[in-house]
């Protein structure tokens, strides 16, 4: 995992959003997106242009990491329509996507059972998984990816994602 690009990451000033696109860290051939359910959908087609640009650097595909964080709340209609149109257009450069909802209790097994609903019944052309956490995640993506899925290149690449996210919340 060389030099992580975050992109993004601008948080909101004063309740309003200044971010151009929903929040997304590149560390090598994975991307993470961090979705509270507050993403607009025109941010993800901001999100779209920058991971096409990416994928055409990395002929070798890339991998996705959804984040969905404590008291995440599901995003409405018209953000899912523009995720789905969004993953769709993506997928030929998408060799996995793995949803990491963090937390534990009702409200997070309920998050997690709807993207496991999702994955057997949304019939995408590459692999779908739903983690609990983000080491396990990442290990999972890599295989898909064919990279090394070692503990040290985890690592890095969760070690990244990891200070984007905490670079993120101490600018809020």
């Amino acid at each position: 995992m060389r030099g992580a690009i975050i992109a993004g990451m601008t948080p909101p000033a004063s309740g309003a959003r200044r971010a151009r696109h929903a929040p997304i860290v590149f560390a090598g051939s994975v991307f993470a997106i961090i979705d509270d359910g507050d993403t607009q959908a025109e941010e993800y087609l901001e999100a779209e242009a920058l991971i096409a640009a990416k994928a055409e650097e990395l002929h070798g595909g890339l991998g996705c990491i959804v984040i969905v964080p404590v008291g995440a709340k599901p995003p409405p209609e018209a953000q899912r329509k523009a995720i789905d149109g969004v993953l769709t257009r993506l997928s030929s450069h998408l060799r996995g996507l793995v949803w990491v909802v963090e937390g534990r209790g009702f409200a997070a097994a309920a998050i997690r059972g709807v993207l496991i609903g999702l994955a057997l019944y949304g019939r995408r052309p590459y692999p779908t998984q739903v983690s609990t956490s983000l080491d396990d995640g990442l290990g999972w993506l890599f295989t898909k990816l064919g990279a090394s899925a070692d503990a040290d290149a985890i690592q890095a690449a969760a070690r990244r994602i990891v200070e984007a996210r905490a670079e993120y919340r101490s600018a809020r």
